[in-house]
């Protein structure tokens, strides 16, 4: 689960957080690159373990490593 203080240590000039839902999944943006991270907190095998998704633009489907969305994990 990510805590509002953990929000807190993103480094405000080049993240900004789009959505926090139910402290499980966040979404950030570059103010740099647009490029967009959605970092779900899985809680398993462990509380801390994460499953990051990635896409280039806004308009670009986001994906992990294995060419999943986050929609295809639900």
């Amino acid at each position: 689960m990510f805590q509002a203080e953990e929000l807190q240590k993103l480094d405000k000039n080049y993240f900004e957080v789009i959505r926090a839902d139910d402290e499980v999944d966040v979404t950030v943006i570059s103010k740099n690159t647009r490029h967009i991270w959605l970092i779900h907190n899985a809680g398993y095998p462990m509380e801390e373990s994460c499953v990051v998704f990635h896409a280039h633009l806004p308009a670009c489907p986001i994906i992990n490593m294995v060419g999943q969305t986050p929609w295809d994990r639900r």
